[in-house]
């Protein structure tokens, strides 16, 4: 298990990584565990519409994802960013990640 943590204003959320394999597989896959913000039945909006809160839990999810390369000492050549959810990942790695080993990755952006 990985621990990261997102600072939103005077708040840390803290989340933890959890490492499994696929059967009949040996790469590993990381799940990002934060119940407040991804224990939900809806990905992206329920009933009544978007979660008032999607742009911190995809925030955190982009920077989960860079701490997490970080920690493993896993430093991709290409990161490829898929939609709006994903879209923080360039701006991290060209500000406060540049002058970092994992900052001197490349992006590639998908939109559906």
């Amino acid at each position: 298990m990985i621990r990261s943590a997102l600072m939103s204003g005077p708040t840390a959320h803290w989340g933890r990584t959890w490492q499994s394999h696929l059967p009949g597989f040996e790469v590993p896959i990381y799940c990002l565990d934060h119940e407040q913000f991804f224990g939900r039945a809806e990905v992206y909006a329920g009933p009544w519409g978007d979660h008032p809160d999607n742009d911190l839990r995809f925030i955190f999810l982009c920077r989960g994802a860079l701490t997490l390369c970080q920690q493993l000492e896993w430093i991709p050549d290409v990161i490829h960013c898929h939609d709006w959810t994903t879209g923080f990942i360039p701006l991290l790695l060209n500000t406060v990640l540049r002058d970092t080993p994992i900052g001197q990755a490349a992006t590639v952006f998908t939109i559906p």
